[in-house]
């Protein structure tokens, strides 16, 4: 599993009955967009949103995110997360 940019890591990816689970980290210093293309994992049917944990812990909003059905994450970050912060997502296998 990997990721074209850095900043997204991918950490694990399983496949269960045509549902996967994908987590990984985010780091980033300042506030931008970040696209990534993510591959080692099944595509998505759809894109889909993702979910993001501040250090394990719901916190207000400050990334969002999708996974498109072409593997590319498309990342907003609107505060500095340069803590290894979690995502995780989801979605139905194409």
């Amino acid at each position: 599993m990997s990721s074209s940019d850095g900043r997204i890591s991918v950490d694990t990816c399983i496949e269960v009955a045509g549902l996967v689970f994908m987590a990984g980290r985010i780091n980033a210093s300042a506030y931008s967009w970040i696209t990534s293309m993510l591959t080692g994992c099944p595509l998505p049917v759809h894109e889909t949103g993702v979910t993001y944990g501040r250090n394990s812990v719901w916190k207000s909003p400050s990334i969002t995110g999708a996974l498109g059905g072409n593997g590319v994450m498309i990342v907003q970050v609107s505060d500095v997360v340069s803590n290894n912060e979690i995502w995780s997502i989801v979605y139905l296998k194409a």
